[in-house]
């Protein structure tokens, strides 16, 4: 389970973001206005979302992460379980893979991680606020007109298979054979076997 730790370090990357007690609370701001803190009774993580309508989206979406009580009613603030973000430790890639829906699986029992390739980001520079990053080196791509298909050696020397979508022509975007990226993917997307 993520700590506030967890959660500022994330938080402090982005410009603008800085550390201040919310309510008594650790919390962070953005130009001054409260972003999210910490909340005791239940335990959870306040965060400020952009309207009501994205607040009952989340509601709605991720009844399991996402909850409120009625002191937020009409409020665009969600509470989230911390305890509903899963660390998977990867022998794999030798780090930890955060995965944000329900794991049924007791600690310490033996699972799969699986990730669609469509569902992973590749990029030359190493993603900030992203909490699965995996460093690789491309070892094929694969051109098929609409998308590209790369092969991705990380360095446990594991291969991963990533496909990005052609929308643009950008020469200084493209990735090639032997480029050292990052490989990235959301807490949603890993689906969790079991035995």
């Amino acid at each position: 389970m993520p700590t506030w730790e967890d959660v500022e370090a994330i938080g402090l990357r982005y410009p603008g973001v800085e550390a201040a007690s919310w309510f008594g609370t650790p919390g962070l701001r953005v130009a001054g206005k409260g972003m999210c803190r910490v909340r005791t009774n239940p335990d959870a993580l306040v965060i400020r979302v952009l309207d009501l309508g994205d607040r009952e989206a989340l509601l709605k979406g991720q009844p399991d992460v996402f909850f409120t009580t009625p002191h937020y009613d009409g409020y665009p603030y969600v509470l989230v379980r911390l305890d509903a973000l899963w660390d998977v430790r990867s022998s794999e890639h030798g780090g930890v893979i955060r995965v944000g829906h329900g794991v049924s699986a007791t600690p310490g029992a033996t699972v799969w991680v699986a990730v669609r390739p469509e569902k992973i980001q590749i990029s030359k520079g190493e993603p900030g606020g992203v909490q699965n990053v995996v460093r690789g080196r491309v070892k094929d791509v694969a051109y098929l007109g609409d998308m590209s298909v790369y092969l991705v050696q990380i360095d446990s020397g594991k291969v991963l298979r990533v496909t990005r979508s052609n929308v643009f022509r950008n020469l200084e975007d493209r990735i090639g054979a032997d480029e050292t990226v990052y490989l990235s993917w959301h807490v949603s997307s890993p689906i969790v076997l079991t035995q």
